[in-house]
């Protein structure tokens, strides 16, 4: 498929350059190994650079000999599977908004179940917070439910959405994100308290901190 050159970014434009000089070696050397690596850079431009998917999926179909086909055959399977991956990139704190961060692709919408853990109970029973993630929630009634649109949809693209979450207040929370059969988890903390520490040679003096007030708190 002929592309016509896009206005704007620079960088897109080189893309598209490179992407034409590729285009006239695989014409005037086919078979040959150079023409084999530029049809591969052809797919891999279309996909990564100019984000022209359905393009990029034939100019991979065409990579059926030499070193690059295995490539290009990871590179279709990859455009064409599910993809649902559910991150918690921090603590909040009180003051702020909570959000999990999903990277997802061939997913138009998924649904959000959310489950309030007491974590010191977790704590007590387990020694561990490790894994409270996974606890089996398919018996618990979520404290809330709903579905999002995933941001900026579009077939075969890998897409990023800030999932906002309707809670406020301290708490930790499990938060599983499914869609048919596809399901990533992930946990939520929301805490003002932060645990503070100074070493010297002479010891360790530690305190907990109220990161909002920026004070310490007392009697801990």
């Amino acid at each position: 498929e002929q592309c016509v050159p896009p206005a704007g970014s620079a960088a897109i434009f080189a893309a598209f350059v490179m992407l034409l000089d590729w285009e006239r070696l695989v014409s005037k050397f086919p078979g040959t190994e150079p023409a084999r690596h530029a049809q591969y850079m052809i797919a891999f431009t279309q996909e990564k650079k100019l984000k022209k998917f359905e393009p990029a999926l034939e100019s991979y179909r065409k990579c059926t000999w030499g070193g690059y086909a295995g490539a290009a055959q990871q590179r279709i399977a990859e455009l064409n599977q599910k993809k649902l991956v559910a991150l918690t990139e921090r603590v909040f704190l009180t003051s702020e908004k909570p959000a999990v961060k999903l990277t997802s692709r061939n997913l138009e919408k998924v649904a959000v179940r959310v489950y309030r853990v007491n974590l010191e109970t977790y704590f007590r029973r387990m020694h561990t917070i490790v894994g409270v993630e996974n606890l089996d929630t398919a018996l618990i009634e979520p404290d809330k439910t709903f579905d999002v649109p995933v941001k900026d949809y579009e077939k075969y693209r890998e897409c990023e959405t800030a999932l906002e979450l309707p809670f406020a207040g301290a708490g930790t929370y499990v938060v599983n994100v499914a869609e048919e059969d596809f399901e990533a988890t992930t946990l939520v903390v929301v805490s003002d308290l932060a645990l503070i520490s100074k070493a010297s040679r002479n010891g360790v003096f530690a305190f907990v901190q109220d990161m909002n007030a920026k004070k310490p708190v007392a009697d801990t």
